[in-house]
């Protein structure tokens, strides 16, 4: 193991030759990044509805709940919540897991010494990866020829009190465990990198699975599971 392969030391930070406003500016931009980041992750770019990404998160697994609370799910479609158990899953709990690692790591391989211009590269990066599931959205309703009015109509999402609650919830316990995973990563790369901090992503994924299905339990009891599921 060794230093990430474009990070500076702090002791080679602190003891070039240069200015001391440059680098002063070089540590402030390497954290500024991380809230920057999970900013665009929490609040979106406030170009329209849902487009915090920690929330949509929750708001699939409260969809898939009640999917499989429906009879049809319990029945002839079981398959179907099957599937989308999977796929909702992956979604909520392994992306995250990897979004939230990979952002400071590929800040640190790809780092050129441009600060500025390696932190709009990666801001555009993720901003483009996150907006994926959005823009796929106008894919499908070409596909389908849908207009515009059918497509609001069949992802309006309705939600009561107890999801509301639910869904801030669940939002802030992802973006706390991210902030502080991402500035731990930012100040450990400069120290050492290695294959140690692969064990991030298991530890993140159980995390992201505890929080997706322990949160709804905790805060609302047993009558949140899925009748044919028992106490969960």
């Amino acid at each position: 193991s060794a230093q990430a392969p474009n990070a500076r030391s702090w002791s080679y930070i602190a003891k070039q030759r240069a200015p001391v406003t440059p680098r002063i500016a070089e540590v402030f931009i390497m954290f500024v990044i991380t809230w920057l980041f999970l900013g665009n992750l929490y609040l979106g770019s406030g170009e329209g509805k849902n487009e915090n990404y920690f929330e949509s998160k929750s708001m699939n697994n409260i969809l898939l709940r009640s999917m499989a609370a429906r009879r049809e799910g319990r029945t002839y479609s079981y398959c179907v919540v099957v599937l989308w158990t999977v796929i909702i899953t992956i979604g909520s709990v392994v992306l995250p897991a990897y979004i939230i690692f990979m952002a400071p790591t590929i800040f640190f391989v790809v780092y050129s010494g441009e600060v500025l211009t390696d932190m709009a590269t990666l801001f555009l990066l993720f901003d483009y990866i996150l907006k994926w599931e959005q823009k796929s959205l106008y894919l499908i309703q070409f596909a389908a020829c849908l207009t515009a009015e059918q497509r609001v109509g069949t992802t309006t999402y309705v939600q009561g009190a107890r999801a509301t609650a639910e869904i801030r919830a669940q939002s802030f316990a992802y973006l706390w465990y991210g902030g502080i995973l991402m500035f731990v990563l930012i100040i450990s790369y400069h120290f050492r990198f290695g294959l140690i901090w692969m064990w991030i992503l298991p530890i993140s994924m159980v995390y992201f699975f505890i929080v997706t299905h322990a949160m709804p339990y905790c805060m609302h009891g047993w009558p949140i599971c899925p009748n044919d599921t028992g106490a969960c």
